[in-house]
C-alpha cells in the first residue's frame, strides 16, 4: 500500500509513537510518505535525509500552540490519490485540511484522534471553531481511531460520530526490548543497591504532578528513594519540585537523571521495584505500559491506558490520592512474592501490546476502508 501520514510535527529518533508506526509500515514493504511542517526542521535526534522514509516539510508558522502548513492543500489537491492517507490529532491543521478535501478528492482517510476525554467541554463561545475545525473534518474521516476505549466512548458521547466508524487502536510497546535484561547495571551504577526505588519517567510539566510523589516520600521509610527519568518541559515546575525538596529535606532520596537513551530509559525500569504514574490527566501514559512490559509492578491514577490494564492487587494498583500510594508501595515493599507476582502478570497483559500486534491491526483497519 501506498500511505501518506500527515502530522503537524515529524521528529526522527524520538521514539514517539507515530515513528513506530511509519517506521514499522515501511519495514513490512510499504509505501510510506510523511508530510509535516518544517517547524521541527532543525532536530535535536535524526536528520531527513538519512532517514530511509521520504519526508516532505511543508513551510509552517504558529499562531499560539497550533501549527499551519498552507502549502499542504495544493499537494493533497493536485498529487494522484494514495491507497491510504493517515491524518493525526484532531484539532491540527493536519487533520483539519486532510478532512475538508475528503469530500473532493474522495480518498480512504484513518484520522488518529488522540483526544484527550480530561478536556472540559468548551464555552459556547467556542462551539462555532469546536464544529468547523474539529467536528466537521473528523466526520469526514473513514475511521477514526483512539487509544483506549474510554477515549472511544467519550468521543463518540460528545461529537456525536458514528459508532461504527470509531475504532480503537491502542499505542504500542517493543515488548522484546523492553522485557529483556539489560546490559547497564542502572542500580549499580547510581548506588542504588539496598533500596527500595520508585520510579516514574515522564516530561517534567506540572499535568505529571509530581508533588504527590514527594509529599509520600516523607512519610515512606528512608530507604525509599524516588528516579526520575525524563527531559524538562517546564523549567518553572522543575524549581518548583527542586525548592518542594529542599524544605521535605529529600535531596538525598530524589534523583533526577534528565533525559536519557533508550537504553538508559530501558535500564530504568529494570533499576526500580516499582513505577508510580500519579498525574490525573494522561490521555494515555506509554511509560504504564513500557513498566509492565519490564515487569514491574504499576501504582497509578485511573487514567489512560491504565484505566484498561491496571487491576487492583493482580496487574498494579490504582490510586486516588497520597494514603493510596503510601498503603501499596509498603505492601510491595513487605512483601516480595506479591511484587514479583503482580510484576509477572503486568508483563503478561504488556505483551498484547506489542507494536507488532498493533500494526497488524491498523493494516486491517487500511483494508477496511480502501
Amino acid at each position: 500500500m501506498k500511505i501518506i501520514h500527515i502530522a503537524d510535527y515529524y521528529t526522527i529518533g524520538t521514539g514517539h509513537p507515530l515513528n513506530n508506526v511509519v517506521e514499522r509500515l515501511h519495514e513490512r514493504g510499504h509505501e510510506v510518505e510523511v508530510y509535516t511542517s518544517d517547524l521541527h526542521l532543525k532536530q535535536e535526534f535524526g536528520i531527513d535525509k538519512d532517514y530511509p522514509i521520504k519526508i516532505r516539510r511543508f513551510k509552517g508558522f504558529r499562531l499560539g500552540q497550533k501549527a499551519f502548513y498552507p502549502s499542504l492543500i495544493p499537494k493533497l489537491i493536485f498529487q494522484k490519490n494514495p491507497d491510504i492517507i493517515h491524518s493525526w490529532v484532531m484539532g491540527f491543521f493536519s487533520t483539519f485540511v486532510s478532512g475538508w478535501l475528503k469530500p473532493m478528492k474522495r480518498y480512504p482517510l484513518v484520522v488518529g484522534a488522540d483526544f484527550d476525554f480530561n478536556e472540559p467541554k468548551p464555552p459556547f463561545a467556542k462551539k462555532p471553531y469546536i464544529f468547523f475545525y474539529r467536528k466537521i473534518p473528523m466526520s469526514f474521516s473513514s475511521i477514526i481511531t483512539t487509544f483506549t476505549n474510554r477515549e472511544r466512548d467519550t468521543l463518540i458521547k460528545r461529537f456525536k460520530f458514528n459508532a461504527d466508524k470509531v475504532e480503537t487502536l491502542p499505542i504500542g510497546v517493543d515488548f522484546e526490548k523492553f522485557s529483556s535484561k539489560p546490559k547497564q547495571n542502572l542500580r549499580k551504577k547510581l548506588n542504588l543497591q539496598g533500596k527500595f526505588v520508585i520510579l516514574d519517567t515522564c516530561f517534567l510539566s506540572p499535568k505529571k504532578n509530581l508533588e504527590l510523589i514527594l509529599r509520600v516520600l516523607k512519610y515512606l521509610p528512608k530507604n525509599i528513594v524516588f528516579l526520575h527519568v525524563g527531559g524538562v518541559s517546564d523549567i518553572n515546575y522543575k524549581q518548583k519540585l527542586d525548592k518542594m525538596i529542599k524544605n521535605l529535606e529529600l535531596e538525598k532520596r530524589v534523583i533526577f537523571l534528565g533525559k536519557v537513551s533508550k537504553e538508559e530509559m530501558i535500564a530504568s525500569y529494570h533499576a526500580a521495584d516499582v513505577f508510580v504514574q500519579p498525574g490525573f490527566k494522561e490521555s494515555f501514559c506509554i511509560p504504564v505500559l513500557e513498566a509492565m512490559a519490564a515487569g514491574k509492578p504499576v501504582i497509578t491514577a485511573e487514567t489512560g491506558i491504565a484505566s484498561e490494564v491496571i487491576e487492583n492487587g493482580k496487574t498494579g494498583f490504582i490510586i486516588r490520592n497520597e494514603e493510596d500510594i503510601i498503603k501499596n508501595v509498603k505492601t510491595l515493599m513487605d512483601d516480595k512474592r506479591l511484587k514479583n507476582r503482580i510484576g509477572k502478570n503486568a508483563q503478561k497483559i504488556a505483551k498484547e501490546y506489542d507494536w507488532e500486534i498493533i500494526i497488524d491491526r491498523l493494516e486491517k483497519i487500511y483494508k477496511r476502508v480502501i
